[in-house]
């Protein structure tokens, strides 16, 4: 069976956002998905691409990556993004006027990501 980590970004809750819409839209296509509360500690979302984290480890463990930046994105720049991609042998996605990816700019679905389904 196929498997996806959905990490929510820095105090956001699974509920919230696209998160259980990509999770849905996982499951209906096989896959068992892990949308953690925010009991679980693990460096992400904009904190992730500044922390020292273990870029081989990560390559060794997954089997793909994909870094998905928005071009509007006030809070991480698409740059960051595409260098953190590279970092980790990804495939680097940069979406148009998605904003910073939650409810407050308006996005509750990303269709886009189910292209890498």
């Amino acid at each position: 069976m196929k498997k996806a980590l959905i990490l929510q970004g820095w105090y956001q809750k699974p509920d919230k956002h696209w998160y259980p819409w990509l999770k849905k839209e996982l499951e209906k296509r096989g896959y068992e998905v892990y949308l953690p509360d925010d009991d679980l500690t693990v460096p992400e979302h904009k904190l992730f691409w500044q922390s020292k984290i273990n870029h081989s480890k990560i390559k060794q463990n997954v089997k793909e990556i994909y870094c998905i930046s928005s071009d509007n994105d006030p809070y991480t720049t698409a740059v960051v993004t595409e260098q953190m991609s590279k970092r980790l042998s990804g495939k680097f996605i940069l979406l148009k006027g998605k904003g910073h990816f939650t409810e407050k700019f308006g996005v509750t679905k990303i269709p886009e990501l189910l292209k890498y389904s």
